[in-house]
C-alpha cells in the first residue's frame, strides 16, 4: 500500500493509540476524579453559602497538567527510543506527519477529557452538596488546564524528537518548557533592581509573568 502524502490523520491508528494508552489514561482519570470529589465533599461539610473560588475546583489538575502529558507522550512515542519498534511504525503505510498528528491527538484526547470530566465532577459535587457555584469559571478553567497540558505535551514531544534516550528527552523538554520562563523572570528582576519605578505590567508580552502557563502558578 502506498503512502498518501496529504493524509494527516488515520482513524484506525487513532483508535489503536487510544487502546494502547487506555490503562495509563484511565488511571489518571480515576485518580483525578477521586482527588477531586473527595476534597469537594469534605469541604462542603457542613454546608455553607460561600461560593468556592476558582482555585478550589479540582486542584489536583495543577499536578496532572505537569505529569500526565509527559508520561502519556513518552508512552505514545516511546517507540522512537527502540530500534525494533521504530522500524515497525515507520514501515506502516502512512507518512511520519500523519503518525505524529494521529498519536498526538490520542494523547490530547485523554488530557482534555480528564480535565473536562474532573472539573464537571467538582462543579456537580458542589451543587449536589447545596453549595452555590459560579459556572462562568468553567470555560476559563477548561481552557487554562487544557492549554497547560497541551503545552507540556508539545514540549515533551520536542524532547522526544530531538534526542535518542528518555533521560535526554526529559532534560530537553524541561529546558524548552522552563528555560524561557527562567530567563524572562531573571530579566524582570534585573529591570526591577535597575529601575524600581517601572511596573512589571508595562514590560510587554514577552516579559509577562503569566506567559508560560505551566510555570506561572509557581511564580
Amino acid at each position: 500500500m502506498k503512502r498518501n502524502p496529504t493524509q494527516l490523520f488515520c482513524g484506525s491508528l487513532y483508535l489503536e493509540s487510544l487502546r494502547q494508552l487506555r490503562l495509563m489514561g484511565l488511571i489518571y482519570l480515576a485518580c483525578c476524579l477521586i482527588f477531586t470529589v473527595l476534597p469537594t465533599l469534605l469541604s462542603s461539610l457542613p454546608p455553607s453559602y460561600r461560593s468556592p473560588s476558582a482555585a478550589e475546583f479540582a486542584p489536583i489538575l495543577y499536578l496532572f497538567v505537569l505529569v500526565a502529558p509527559l508520561t502519556l507522550a513518552y508512552s505514545a512515542f516511546g517507540y522512537l527510543m527502540r530500534r525494533n519498534a521504530s522500524d515497525f511504525y515507520h514501515s506502516l503505510p502512512m507518512t511520519r506527519e500523519c503518525m505524529y498528528v494521529t498519536r498526538a491527538l490520542a494523547v490530547a484526547t485523554y488530557l482534555v477529557g480528564t480535565v473536562v470530566l474532573s472539573l464537571l465532577s467538582a462543579y456537580l459535587t458542589y451543587v449536589l452538596c447545596g453549595q452555590h457555584v459560579n459556572w462562568s469559571y468553567l470555560p476559563y478553567q477548561v481552557f487554562y488546564f487544557s492549554s497547560c497540558a497541551l503545552l507540556v505535551m508539545a514540549c515533551s514531544l520536542i524532547g522526544l524528537t530531538l534526542t535518542g534516550t528518555f533521560f535526554s528527552a526529559f532534560v530537553v523538554s524541561g529546558l524548552v518548557l522552563f528555560l524561557p520562563r527562567l530567563i524572562s523572570f531573571l530579566t524582570v528582576l534585573m529591570i526591577g533592581e535597575v529601575a524600581p519605578i517601572v511596573s512589571t505590567s508595562e514590560l510587554g508580552i514577552l516579559l509577562d509573568m503569566n506567559l508560560n502557563l505551566p510555570a506561572s502558578w509557581f511564580a
